[in-house]
């Protein structure tokens, strides 16, 4: 299958404020469809999506049904296309999620901010013992904050 944009350039909150599960499904990008309903049926265990050119818009959609879903335990997003915007979204989603326990985002556009704010909610996550974020953009200030979140 050859690669193909998953996710838009758009940026914003995903879903926004105030919108609906029923309403943010405009805002899916149409390759992730079926993975979210998935993701939010809680019919899937193992998510392997490395090489998919998933964007900061994708990764917000992946975030969001990783919010709520209590069946996926591992999750494999590396080589993708993307950084802060993903990666924050992410990590909000790590913050309640209780059932994944291996994270790979080898080789994306990860920077500080969003290093960052996988440390802050390594924090609260009690389920999570795998994560790979190698190859990516963060420097010192990233990987300082990870380390004193392990």
């Amino acid at each position: 299958m050859a690669a193909s944009s998953i996710g838009s350039s758009t940026v914003g909150i995903f879903p926004p404020p105030g919108v609906t599960e029923a309403e943010a499904r405009p805002f899916i990008p149409p390759a992730l469809e079926d993975i979210v309903s998935q993701l939010l049926s809680n019919s899937i265990e193992v998510l392997d999506l490395p090489f998919k050119s998933i964007d900061d818009e994708g990764a917000k959609a992946i975030a969001w049904a990783l919010k709520t879903n209590t069946s996926l335990h591992t999750l494999n997003l590396n080589n993708n296309k993307f950084g802060e915007a993903g990666a924050k979204a992410i990590a909000e989603a790590l913050k309640t999620n209780t059932s994944l326990y291996t994270l790979n985002l080898f080789n994306n556009k990860i920077g500080d901010a969003g290093a960052k704010a996988i440390a802050l909610a390594l924090a609260t996550n009690t389920s999570l013992n795998t994560l790979d974020l190698s190859f990516n953009k963060f420097g010192e200030a990233g990987a300082k904050a990870i380390a004193l979140a392990l």
